[in-house]
């Protein structure tokens, strides 16, 4: 089941009938779902993926370790929105792009910080619904931009 077919059947109310198939799951795309709606019916579902974190559910090869380990991101981050955290959580788990983030309306950039070398850059940025502030590093990483993101500390 992929996420397009998650996302329709709990639209339909039909997810809790579908059977899920493990390596059909892409953890990073639930983690990106921003409508809280959704996010909170698959939370109430959270023990469908629950299964999934079992070893005996995967062969026993190097592929396996990388599967378990997303599983309990996806059921930890499911935990925490079924107790109402903001989907903003999700920045434990996924590096986004603040600008990119912001551009969906997700956070407001309250400060963008260029550094010395090109790629690095800090960010100070809101979640548009809590009010969280998160501050965002970029930096140069192999062959790609890397984000790291943190909560501001409250003073």
């Amino acid at each position: 089941m992929k996420t397009k077919d998650i996302i329709q059947s709990i639209r339909n109310n039909t997810f809790e009938e579908q059977e899920i198939i493990p390596s059909e799951i892409k953890v990073h795309e639930i983690l990106s779902i921003s409508d809280m709606h959704l996010l909170k019916e698959l939370a109430k579902n959270r023990e469908k993926f629950q299964i999934l974190r079992r070893n005996e559910t995967w062969q026993n090869n190097g592929v396996r370790q990388l599967v378990l380990r997303k599983m309990d991101e996806l059921v930890t981050f499911l935990r925490y929105i079924e107790n109402g955290d903001c989907r903003c959580i999700k920045y434990q788990f996924i590096k986004p792009d603040p600008e990119k983030e912001e551009s969906l309306g997700l956070v407001k950039i309250l400060k963008k910080v260029q550094h010395e070398r090109f790629f690095e850059i800090s960010y100070e940025c809101e979640c548009t619904i809590c009010h969280t502030i998160f501050i965002c590093h970029s930096a140069e990483e192999r062959f790609h931009i890397g984000y790291y993101w943190r909560r501001k500390p409250i003073k």
